[in-house]
């Protein structure tokens, strides 16, 4: 393919990659959440109008275990950085809560 066919193609915001873009996609949109919400701690709930960014984030706790276990996975270190840069939440909804009640001062130490 040519420099200049190439040059019409990204002036035209051809994707590239498709994996990436998407990938891409919902990090931004889990960026306006965090904006919104003021947290990355994004779970399934039951017909929540943020579910589908929720599966999302299930995903990449679920690929997370699989990079922490070597195994084969999308999710690449920079990724995790760049997840980690916004403070998500890799653990579970439950443990979460418990974690926020602790540092809010509703649960005791033990």
């Amino acid at each position: 393919m040519t420099e200049e066919r190439i040059r019409l193609l990204e002036a035209e915001g051809f994707i590239w990659d498709a994996i990436e873009y998407l990938w891409d996609s919902k990090f931004r949109e889990l960026c306006n959440f965090v904006a919104v919400n003021g947290h990355a701690a994004i779970f399934r709930r039951s017909n929540r109008p943020y579910d589908p960014l929720a599966r999302w984030a299930e995903v990449q706790r679920e690929n997370y275990k699989k990079f922490q276990r070597g195994e084969r996975t999308k999710l690449t270190e920079e990724r995790i950085e760049r997840l980690n840069a916004i403070n998500f939440v890799w653990g579970s909804y439950l443990g979460w809560k418990k974690e926020r009640r602790r540092k809010n001062g509703c649960l005791g130490s033990g």
